[in-house]
Order: structure tokens, then sequence, then C-alpha cells
């Protein structure tokens, strides 16, 4: 085989590429405005537009597209990936670290955490946080409400008046007894008196009850 050494090879037609149906092993370097066919070797400078095809070995430069998966065989680190965005599941077999001052949270929506949380730490127990619905002095008692705030409250009692007391008898008895219908919540009082002899009167409980108060 021959070798053909030019400065420039141009087409037979002015502008137009030339035809090499057996193919050409270049040594030197090769300048083209664009390229179709298989690569071996390394690749020096920059590439725009579209490459379509596998590209074994390493790839450096300031953003990329890839429609398939992505296999690494190193570290990611915080400093090379900025953000990650995915619409599936991500499963990380050596679990995520966060660094300090960051923090996870919901773009919108609820955030849902599995497991038992036995093995988190730094996590106060006993402690639960609330949005307060107005102002909460240190120390007062609250309640939640329906909408899941909490608010302060304030215990007072009242109920029925239990009236003035009566005498249900004034003069002189014995035999005296007392018992209580849970039914219809009455006492029952029975005793003797030197008049009538046997007598009975029924009293009403009279409860009071206990109200919460929301300030």
């Amino acid at each position: 085989m021959s070798d053909l050494r030019v400065a420039s090879l141009k087409g037979r037609k002015p502008g137009s590429a030339p035809s090499l149906p057996d193919g050409a092993v270049v040594s030197g370097v090769t300048t083209s405005t664009s390229f179709s066919g298989n690569v071996t070797g390394n690749v020096t400078g920059t590439a725009t537009g579209k490459v379509t095809g596998n590209v074994t070995g390493n790839i450096t430069g300031a953003a990329g597209t890839f429609s398939g998966n992505v296999s690494i065989g190193g570290t990611i680190t915080y400093e090379d990936v900025t953000s990650i965005d995915s619409v599936g599941v991500i499963t990380a077999r050596d679990g995520i670290r966060i660094g300090a001052g960051q923090s996870v949270s919901a773009v919108s929506g609820i955030v849902t955490y599995y497991g038992d949380g036995s093995g988190l730490t730094g996590i106060e127990p006993g402690v639960v946080n609330f949005v307060a619905s107005g102002t909460i002095p240190n120390g007062a008692t609250v309640i939640i409400k329906t909408d899941g705030t909490v608010s302060v409250i304030a215990q007072t009692t009242s109920g029925p008046s239990a009236g003035s007391e009566v005498v249900f008898n004034s003069s002189s008895i014995a035999y005296t007894g007392a018992t209580f219908d849970s039914n219809s919540n009455k006492v029952v009082i029975v005793y003797y008196d030197s008049d009538t002899h046997g007598k009975a009167i029924v009293g009403t409980v009279m409860e009071l009850v206990s109200v919460l108060v929301l300030k």
C-alpha cells in the first residue's frame, strides 16, 4: 500500500467532500466541521452538537443529557452534583448523609418517613412541635384544636344552681335512712316521726359541670 501525503484534500466538485469508500487512517491531527462514524482512541477538544452512540472512557464537560441508565463506579460528591431531580425512587445502599446546616423538606405536600425511628439520633424525646393560635405564655395549659393548632385554655367551674337549703321535716324524727337512685339521679330519704309514722322524701342531686374555655 502506498502513502498519500497532501496539504489538503477536496472533492471532485468545489465545496464537496472527498469520497473514501475504503476508509482512511490518519496518524496526525484531523480537523473537520462535522464527523459521522466510530471513533477509537482519545478525542481532545470541544464537541458541539449531538453525539449518538456509546462512549467508553472518561467524559469531561460542562453539561450532558443521558436518556438511558448511567453507571458510576466511583463516588459522586456534593461538589460534583449540586442537585438530583428524580421522578422515581432513589435507592441509597449505604445510606444518605446530609451535611451540617442542610435540611430535608418537601417542595409541596407532606414528607412521609418509614420505619420505627429507633435508629434516629439527636432528637429530643417527648417533644412535639405545634403551630400556636395566638400568644401562649410559658407553662400555660393548651389544647389541640380541630385545625391542628394549639390554644391556651382557662379552666372554670360552673353549673346549675343548687338552690337554697330546704328542711324536709321540722318536727322530731327517728329511724332515718337514705339511698341514691342512679337511674334517675335522685336521693330518697325515709324517716319516722311521731305524727304520721313512716315518711319518705325525694331530692334531686345538682351536679356541677367543669367547663374549659378557650382564650
